[in-house]
């Protein structure tokens, strides 16, 4: 198969820019942004940050959700620190700039990349493929952003499952968040 052939050799998401615009743009529901982002996003991530945006918040960059805050929805107590480092903003000041969320979903992508070999790419996406034999670039970026890179990496080993739920504490509760196979399933309605 070409594509995993290049997924060995290449990083995850080099080419997703081609792959993606050779659909139509407006395939994504909610095409037109609430307080839109003027940074200049790497055109290889565009396709992927636009299918999270619409599918974690609708394309709202100042949505605070159950646990994380933004149009990616990041959380919190996860990313401060790194934000804080980074860009030198607390979460509220980073909510309320979309050029720092765009910023930052690129620093994520940039990051896993790294730490994720050729190996590991290609069985992420030949995991997704059983969830949908039709996933894309675009699917393995959304992968890493629901789960997280350390669930992945779980997945990959065979110590997840697609469908397992990922447990999480608010307020000395557990919650569980969403089985990555859903997480793929709601992406490609927002084809």
């Amino acid at each position: 198969n070409d594509l995993l052939g290049f997924l060995a050799t290449t990083d995850l998401y080099e080419g997703l820019a081609r792959e993606a615009y050779s659909k139509s743009n407006s395939k994504a529901k909610g095409g037109s942004l609430r307080g839109a982002s003027t940074y200049n996003m790497n055109p290889d991530y565009r396709r992927a940050a636009s299918i999270i945006r619409q599918v974690e918040s609708s394309n709202n960059y100042s949505l605070v959700g159950d646990i994380a805050v933004g149009a990616y929805q990041v959380v919190p107590s996860q990313h401060s620190s790194t934000i804080k480092s980074l860009y030198n903003m607390n979460m509220e000041q980073f909510r309320k700039s979309p050029e720092a969320q765009d910023k930052y979903f690129e620093y994520m992508v940039n990051e896993t990349n790294k730490a994720l070999n050729g190996s590991d790419r290609v069985k992420l996406l030949n995991i997704i493929r059983t969830a949908n034999p039709k996933a894309t670039y675009d699917d393995a970026i959304a992968a890493v952003h629901f789960w997280g890179i350390n669930n992945i990496r779980k997945l990959i080993k065979g110590e997840k499952g697609i469908e397992d739920k990922i447990p999480y504490k608010k307020n000395g509760v557990t919650k569980y968040n969403p089985s990555l196979g859903y997480h793929l399933r709601k992406i490609r309605k927002a084809y």
